[in-house]
């Protein structure tokens, strides 16, 4: 028997975290016309998916998702239906359901479902919401990773990095422990979004960039949009850290400035660096997510730290104008071996390997 005849079954519990995302969104934020198209495809795809999502919402009282993808179904296309009280909803569950699904079957099971099983689905939405809006992601030596954020935003880590995910009614709020990340914001102007990195702080509301934290230098760089940068650091950072660690409240953060696509930024208590690059540059600073590394004349001591991140080899350049040298070209990430190799190719170099973990370049 082939792999081919072999029939794959649902799995009921993704599916409920998917069911469980569309009713948070619907009910938080609301959903762009462009959201309702995909929930809609979500829901024709499977009876399992129908039947999820109207027992979710019945419990968490997001039907109003359901009543704006009947909108049609209104006599004045002006006057929005009003939320049903809550001892109405499960009358109005059968009505949307029997108006969008029209299969009687699906009304009566899921009715059922909902009420002899209100508790313990109540108990398991509550915890799968936690889950879904707060968590720790961390990525390990040369690994990279794609979080999907419950808001409809993505955060792409690089190696070696961890985030701390915090999401409330208030606040959406990202802490960068250490490493790099990308971050694709779904736009929301009620409740902006904050990478908290070293010192520094880094909010937008809809927007495109990465936030790289370098000790306590955090290395901002926008490919959309504009962000605002903060430092929680006041002028007196000495002072302002002892405040801290005696437990006193410390200063809110100060606003630096803001920084528009094609633009990067080092700070941390005050803006150290800000240049301006071209769109070709920041898609070639940003090809980690794609697993290559690519250079265009950077020095080699900046081409062998960037390599560096990707694996546990530790790599010395012993003469000064050898690490000034520039570099083009582009590596898988994580392949040392193919840059000694490109290396001793292009500049004529010896490559000497101290050991299993140590490696030396030097002028031949």
């Amino acid at each position: 028997m082939t792999t081919d005849s072999i029939i794959s079954f649902p799995d009921i519990k993704e599916i409920e975290s998917q069911a469980a995302l569309w009713v948070m969104r619907a009910d938080e934020n609301g959903l762009s016309a462009a959201q309702k198209s995909e929930f809609q495809a979500w829901l024709n795809s499977g009876e399992q998916h129908r039947e999820a999502y109207a027992r979710l919402a019945a419990l968490w009282g997001g039907l109003d998702i359901l009543e704006e993808l009947n909108d049609h179904a209104a006599t004045d296309s002006h006057q929005r239906p009003q939320k049903p009280a809550i001892a109405a909803r499960w009358a109005g569950l059968k009505a949307l359901a029997g108006t969008l699904f029209a299969t009687p079957k699906f009304i009566t099971a899921a009715a059922s479902i909902a009420l002899v099983g209100i508790l313990g689905l109540t108990y398991q939405l509550i915890n799968s919401s936690a889950q879904l809006h707060q968590g720790t992601y961390t990525t390990a030596l040369g690994e990279r990773k794609t979080i999907q954020l419950p808001d409809g935003s993505a955060v792409q880590l690089n190696t070696n990095s961890q985030i701390d995910v915090s999401y409330s009614k208030t606040q959406r709020k990202i802490v960068l422990k250490y490493g790099e990340g990308y971050f694709d914001v779904a736009p929301n102007k009620q409740k902006p979004f904050a990478v908290y990195a070293g010192n520094g702080i880094v909010t937008a509301v809809g927007t495109a960039f990465s936030v790289f934290l370098r000790d306590e230098k955090i290395d901002v760089m926008v490919e959309e949009g504009t962000v605002a940068l903060s430092s929680t650091r006041a002028s007196t950072g000495a002072a302002t850290r002892t405040l801290t660690e005696q437990g006193t409240t410390p200063q809110p953060a100060a606003l630096l400035g803001t920084v528009s696509a094609g633009q990067n930024v080092i700070f941390e208590e005050t803006v150290e660096r800000v240049d301006l690059i071209a769109p070709d540059t920041v898609q070639r600073k940003l090809s980690w997510r794609e697993g290559r590394l690519a250079f265009a004349g950077e020095p080699l001591s900046a081409v062998v730290d960037s390599i560096s991140r990707y694996t546990d080899i530790s790599i010395d350049i012993e003469d000064s104008d050898l690490r000034q040298l520039p570099i083009a070209g582009s590596f898988n990430v994580g392949e040392v071996d193919a840059m000694f190799e490109a290396l001793q190719i292009m500049i004529n170099v010896r490559i000497e390997r101290i050991d299993s973990k140590r490696v030396r370049i030097s002028k031949i």
